[in-house]
């Protein structure tokens, strides 16, 4: 009989060691499901992370081509107003000299005139 409560005891305790192992094992699992499902969520966010990281470099790629795109256009046009001036310095230039030789003709028209007369006046 004593060894009969002792075997019993016995199955009782192993019965209930098997249960709080069993319990541990289910606790464990839970534990590293969670783990696991922390750890997804965490590699999401930093893939999002990421994305946004990369459109946000695109942005600025695409931000700093438009600014160089101004930039060009604006020294274009400064390059083109640098060239009408020196076109209209040059045409000034060339009208005044126009001018002068105009004035040299007439100058030496006025001459030839005189001396013409001057000519049919000796003549006379």
């Amino acid at each position: 009989e004593e060894a009969q409560r002792e075997e019993a005891a016995a199955k009782k305790e192993a019965a209930s060691a098997r249960s709080e192992e069993q319990q541990a094992v289910a606790k464990a699992d839970a534990a590293e499901k969670a783990a696991l499902k922390k750890a997804a969520k965490a590699n999401a966010t930093a893939g999002a992370a990421l994305k946004k990281a990369a459109m946000a470099e695109e942005g600025e790629k695409r931000a700093e081509a438009a600014a160089s795109s101004v930039e060009e256009k604006a020294a274009a046009s400064e390059r083109e107003e640098e060239e009408a001036q020196r076109e209209e310095a040059a045409a000034k230039k060339e009208a005044a000299s126009a001018r002068s030789e105009e004035q040299q003709a007439v100058a030496k028209a006025d001459a030839a005139e005189k001396a013409a007369l001057k000519k049919a006046a000796k003549a006379n």
